[in-house]
């Protein structure tokens, strides 16, 4: 009887966390797909921050102040940067967790923005 327990209780909690976090449990592959121009365009009044943390706000859910802004190859700073950016003016956001990162930016994760035009 133990042994059926043990798949149940497994089974059970799993549910248990998808229904604690509304439903939907983002996979790796769509956290770190980039918001493009048109998943930007239906959002042309909000900032790239804002837009970021409607559409992918597990970017931002952790320690803002490790994560950095990248517009091109320039650094800009933290995410304060984004609240100056409107998204009818971005191309393409992309986030990379700091797992991924490597060399100087090892520390942080970051976010590169790139621009229309």
């Amino acid at each position: 009887m133990i042994n059926r327990a043990i798949p149940f209780l497994l089974l059970a909690s799993f549910v248990a966390a998808g229904c604690a976090s509304g439903g939907h449990v983002v996979s790796e592959v769509e956290q770190l797909s980039p918001l493009t121009e048109a998943d930007l365009a239906d959002y042309p009044d909000h900032t790239a921050l804002g837009v970021i943390r409607i559409l992918r706000p597990e970017w931002v859910d952790v320690n803002p102040r490790q994560i950095r802004v990248f517009l091109g190859p320039s650094a800009r700073g933290g995410l304060d940067h984004l609240e100056n950016l409107m998204a009818r003016e971005v191309r393409e956001i992309r986030y990379h967790p700091q797992r991924q990162t490597t060399g100087k930016h090892s520390t942080y994760a970051y976010v590169t923005v790139t621009l229309k035009g």
